[in-house]
């Protein structure tokens, strides 16, 4: 269960998303930002919860022991090696993730399908973008968002890369396909609203972070099942919360339905969990 939840907690790639939005479309606000991790932490609650009424995680839960080290002052060496480990890391993956994926946006975005340089609109990537658009058309960043919008759904595709390219997408084709152009002129052109920004924001805070950390939940799921219900898991979950955040934004009114419906289905986990906790102390 901590490999399913842990990554709902927005890393520091998450925070560059969360930074561009806020200062693009809610320069305003104080609490969009904020908002965000306490949204991640939500969501690891009320998660927990529900997948621990689950027959996968039911019973007692297991101990956490932690063993603690002894706190003072960093060594000179240690700290050195820590900086190093972590710089190695960083240059690595922006030499190898990073630049990889910023070559195949450039590529993608100045090719046609028969090999030859063409502007933005007939090229490869923007073909691809419209044919994903319509998947993210109920998050609100889909087919709504205009002639530019397929930007949003070519760049949460980069992010499940690595999240850090979802920025640089953005940027990349927003200044190719208008001249001039970042990502506010972007957000001006493609008449993206506020509900589907806060879409696409909560779709890319929740969904599957990198390809890292796919590897890494691959290595510690030795069941390839567990491991495949993680991955839909991650995907379903932020899908739906994005849909969710659009809806409730663009439409205040829906929120009269789906509170309740909330609400509906929380009631209903109770007493079934309530029910089979019954049944199982008959069964003893």
């Amino acid at each position: 269960m901590t490999i399913m939840l842990c990554t709902f907690i927005p890393c520091s790639a998450k925070a560059v998303i969360i930074a561009m939005i806020t200062d693009t479309f809610f320069p305003d606000s104080i609490f969009m930002a904020p908002a965000m991790y306490f949204l991640g932490i939500a969501v690891i609650v009320l998660a927990g919860i529900a997948l621990k009424k689950t027959g996968a995680f039911a019973g007692d839960p297991a101990p956490f022991v932690m063993e603690l080290p002894a706190y003072h002052l960093p060594a000179p060496k240690a700290l050195a090696l820590h900086v190093y480990d972590k710089g190695k890391h960083f240059v690595i993956k922006a030499f190898t993730i990073i630049f990889l994926s910023t070559v195949a946006i450039w590529f993608l975005s100045n090719f046609s399908w028969g090999w030859e340089m063409v502007p933005e609109e007939q090229s490869i990537l923007h073909d691809l973008g419209q044919f994903i658009a319509p998947i993210f058309t109920p998050c609100g960043f889909g087919v709504q968002t205009g002639d530019y919008g397929w930007t949003f759904s070519v760049a949460s595709i980069q992010g499940i890369v690595a999240k850090e390219a979802v920025t640089q997408t953005i940027e990349q084709i927003s200044g190719s396909l208008i001249e001039g152009g970042d990502f506010s002129m972007l957000v001006s052109n493609s008449g993206i609203t506020q509900g589907g920004l806060v879409g696409f924001a909560v779709f890319n805070m929740l969904t599957i972070p990198c390809f890292a950390s796919v590897a890494t939940a691959k290595g510690e799921l030795k069941d390839h099942k567990t491991f495949v219900w993680t991955i839909l898991f991650w995907v379903g979950l932020s899908y739906l919360l994005g849909c969710l955040a659009y809806v409730s934004v663009d439409y205040v009114w829906s929120l009269g339905i789906t509170i309740p419906a909330l609400i509906a289905a929380g009631v209903g986990l109770y007493f079934y969990d309530r029910h089979m906790n019954k049944k199982e102390a008959m069964a003893n």
